[in-house]
């Protein structure tokens, strides 16, 4: 019915990967120039540990990406899917009906902390494809007797596609 890929537009991913990167080299160039530093070994630790989340990102946000797609069933219900794209493999790691949607919060600078307090104790799935997105939304679903929060970046017809159903279904 309805599918979307977002794009990655922003370089927070890229700033924070190369800072992670060069502070790492940095460190262990640092380390190897003086044998007689006292704690070395703590001090390449560090830095093994800055390039293991360096890989972390690489791993996360740029080998992978999301696809957002709005199918129909065959009751004619509507069911919201997502997609990990990673090189030639397509795997959907999330399937919801758009009738568990129970609320929609658009995530911005001024209430993410408000929301992380009201999510705290539910599981959280994020399917954003950048590290600080520049906009994304929190569904919170109802999946049986549990809460979950489901975070990604869609785009103005996906979220008017779910308005639409939403509005349909209180009719």
């Amino acid at each position: 019915m309805y599918a979307y890929v977002p794009r990655k537009t922003n370089h927070v991913t890229t700033i924070a990967l190369a800072a992670l990167t060069l502070c790492s080299l940095v460190i262990m160039l640092f380390t190897a120039a003086l044998p007689t530093l006292p704690y070395r070994s703590l001090v390449q630790l560090l830095a093994m540990l800055l390039l293991a989340g360096a890989i972390l990102l690489v791993n996360r946000y740029v080998a992978r990406s999301y696809e957002y797609r709005i199918t129909e069933r065959e009751n004619g219900s509507l069911d919201f899917e997502v997609t990990e794209l990673c090189r030639k493999s397509r795997i959907t790691v999330c399937r919801i009906g758009l009738g568990d949607v129970t609320e929609s919060i658009a995530i911005t600078k001024e209430n993410r902390s408000a929301l992380r307090i009201r999510c705290k104790r539910k599981k959280r799935y994020n399917y954003c494809v950048e590290l600080c997105p520049a906009r994304a939304v929190a569904w919170l679903v109802a999946d049986g007797d549990e809460e979950l929060v489901i975070v990604f970046s869609p785009d103005d017809r996906l979220l008017s596609l779910w308005e639409k159903h939403k509005n349909e279904r209180s009719v």
